[in-house]
């Protein structure tokens, strides 16, 4: 298992989107932070709910903000 450092505990930026199609909600967080030897990690959540409560359907996080937006934009 890779180590991504150690989290600072101070996120740079962060934020929500909810869609909803044909009864089910999509929720994306993304945040941005610091970690110890990486600088700035971007992180992206993908909570799916077919009514029987939020699920995590997917979870990246990677240093180049780029690679987590083309990983999760069929969400």
């Amino acid at each position: 298992m890779r180590s991504w450092g150690k989290q600072n505990n101070r996120i740079i930026t962060s934020n929500y989107n909810f869609k909803t199609t044909n009864g089910v909600t999509t929720v994306k967080l993304s945040y941005t932070f610091e970690t110890e030897g990486f600088d700035l990690m971007h992180e992206r959540l993908i909570l799916i709910d077919r009514g029987d409560g939020y699920k995590i359907l997917t979870v990246i996080m990677d240093t180049n903000e780029s690679v987590v937006i083309e990983g999760t934009k069929d969400f």
